[in-house]
């Protein structure tokens, strides 16, 4: 049996070991710079943080999230949604407004109702493309009216997915 054992760096690899560790501690100050960025956001968020990702992000940049309430909202383009096992579901909007054959709007429109009923006929294409509108046509519908015993007029979501504004709840 033969036991080597590494002894000191050699003096010509010194150099490169230096920059490594320079690097190292660059990456270092980097993350602990952006987890302080990150505990002040959580230490000072009024509100879920949807509506904030959704203000601050651009065009190119790819959103993710395991709520998807996100595909609800027009600023997302790319998003990824993390399932079970380590999956992640990819959705790349425009791709799936041309599979379901629906505007932006209607997209948020039917986010906004999702659990309510809502009727095959209702995301027409000759529809307005401003959720707003939709939403009023939508809740002016015969079909809806009769079954919206509560009188229902999503003021609190559109709220949300359109105009990008939450109230925080304040405990009594």
């Amino acid at each position: 049996m033969i036991l080597v054992i590494d002894g000191d760096q050699a003096l010509k690899k010194r150099g490169t070991a230096l920059e490594r560790e320079h690097i190292r501690t660059k990456a270092l100050d980097r993350t602990t710079a952006n987890l302080d960025t990150l505990e002040t956001r959580i230490a000072t968020a009024d509100t879920d943080a949807d509506v904030a990702i959704t203000i601050e992000v651009q065009s190119v940049d790819i959103v993710i999230s395991s709520d998807s309430d996100m595909l609800a909202y027009d600023t997302i383009n790319t998003l990824l949604r993390p399932v079970s096992s380590g999956l992640v579901l990819v959705y790349f909007i425009s791709s799936l407004l041309r599979s379901l054959g629906i505007t932006r709007s209607q997209l948020t429109a039917l986010a906004i109702v999702l659990k309510k009923d809502y009727t095959k006929t209702f995301f027409r294409s000759d529809r307005p493309l401003n959720p707003k509108v939709i939403m009023t046509a939508y809740l002016s519908d015969d079909q809806v009216v009769s079954k919206n015993k509560d009188t229902e007029q999503f003021t609190n979501v559109l709220s949300v997915f359109v105009d990008r504004q939450q109230t925080k709840v304040v405990d009594d």
